[in-house]
């Protein structure tokens, strides 16, 4: 019996070469292209959970908010002219809590296991990454060696 990874398989060219470069982050959220993909908690933005769809903040309103008050987006990578990256929500006590979030109605954050095998395989893919990205920065927040606190670079990609 053969089974399905429904979280491989997402197209998403990673963007090594130009996850180095602020400017084109940048440039990405001010010509309306960056698609951020919220993680709270491990777990992702819903729609409905009977026919689920992912929700990405895609207002330049909303992002500008977001970054302005701290919150570190970190680069997935782009596909078709569109560039995603995760964005971390889990020091909040509850989701909706954010602002913007509350301005998304019947949007819920749910655990990608559950929802995971009804969603497009690009769209499953993708959120999985992010939430494994936002994992992998809660954990490493300090170098295991010396215990000095690391910084994010190269868009999310390294800790330093």
């Amino acid at each position: 019996m053969t089974r399905t990874n429904f979280y491989s398989g997402g197209g998403l060219d990673r963007a090594e070469l130009l996850r180095r470069d602020p400017a084109w982050i940048t440039l990405a959220i001010r010509t309306g292209r960056l698609r951020l993909v919220p993680v709270w908690r491990n777990h992702n933005l819903i729609s409905n959970p009977e026919a689920p769809r992912p929700l990405f903040l895609d207002s330049l309103d909303q992002m500008e908010r977001l970054l302005a008050s701290g919150h570190e987006p970190f680069l997935l990578g782009h596909r078709e002219e569109v560039t995603f990256a995760a964005l971390d929500l889990s020091q909040y006590d509850d989701p909706s809590d954010v602002t913007v979030i509350e301005a998304l109605g019947e949007a819920n954050f749910e655990d990608l296991r559950r929802v995971g095998p009804l969603l497009d395989r690009w769209e499953g893919s993708l959120l999985a990454y992010a939430r494994g990205l936002c994992w992998w920065h809660q954990r490493h927040g300090y170098c295991g060696v010396c215990g000095s606190p690391t910084r994010s670079e190269n868009a999310g990609h390294q800790r330093r």
